[in-house]
């Protein structure tokens, strides 16, 4: 009789590639923007995406030896997740608001505070995030480069929806300054440890953190901040891979 057997390295890599697949989608994007003030649609799918990679990490923490340690290290990607589903359910609300309404005026604004939360919360850029670059990751097999998933999956997130925050002028210059403080402090990290393996995954931190800087200033094209990106955060991930 065949049984079939869980495997948790397995589920981890097969939920850790599709919230990969769904933050690097862009045909949602130009979807959602086509047909809805704001892009709900959009933030669903990025909201999913940051659910199957905390799923991932939960399932390489209980592969791990040391799995009661590991699964409370990364019990926090859940938060990210959450604000994604807030932003969501927020920008679903806006096309039916009566213009002019207090609703109206505070919505939007709290679908921009939460999309900002949960990517900045990935870059370790809110005050008294956890310092992960500094710990290794949960699975034994990639434990250098995977932390270095979340500054790419923070950027992702705020350059995805960068049309929703940046349209609100408090919510954009409040970012762009804790952007611009984690890119010096990470930067500062990255050159204080030892291990080099650590300083990459800082520096990871910081050049994702001033690309988003670039996307809050609005002084490029959203594909021009994007190349730039890949390219900074490109080398240092090869590096650690």
């Amino acid at each position: 009789m065949l049984t079939l057997r869980w495997d948790a390295r397995r589920t981890g890599a097969v939920a850790c590639a599709a919230g990969l697949a769904l933050l690097a989608d862009p045909g949602l994007v130009a979807f959602s923007r086509g047909r809805i003030a704001f892009p709900a649609l959009d933030l669903f799918a990025l909201a999913l995406a940051l659910e199957l990679l905390a799923l991932a990490f939960w399932s390489w923490s209980r592969a791990s030896a040391d799995a009661v340690h590991q699964l409370r290290r990364w019990t926090w990607l859940r938060r990210p997740a959450k604000a994604l589903w807030l932003a969501a359910a927020a920008a679903t609300l806006v096309p039916s608001l009566a213009p002019g309404s207090s609703a109206a005026l505070w919505i939007p604004r709290v679908a921009a505070a939460a999309v900002v939360w949960g990517g900045l919360e990935l870059m370790a850029a809110l005050p008294l995030a956890r310092p992960y670059s500094d710990l290794s990751g949960p699975l034994l097999a990639m434990r250098p480069w995977l932390p270095a998933l979340l500054p790419s999956a923070g950027f992702a997130v705020l350059w995805r929806s960068a049309s929703l925050w940046t349209a609100v002028d408090g919510v954009r210059s409040v970012t762009l300054t804790l952007l611009l403080v984690t890119a010096l402090l990470a930067s500062l990290r990255a050159f204080g440890r030892r291990q080099w393996a650590t300083a990459l995954r800082w520096l990871t931190v910081s050049e994702s953190a001033l690309a988003a800087a670039l996307v809050a200033m609005r002084s490029l094209p959203g594909p021009i901040a994007l190349l730039l990106w890949l390219g900074a955060c490109g080398g240092r991930s090869f590096m650690l891979a």
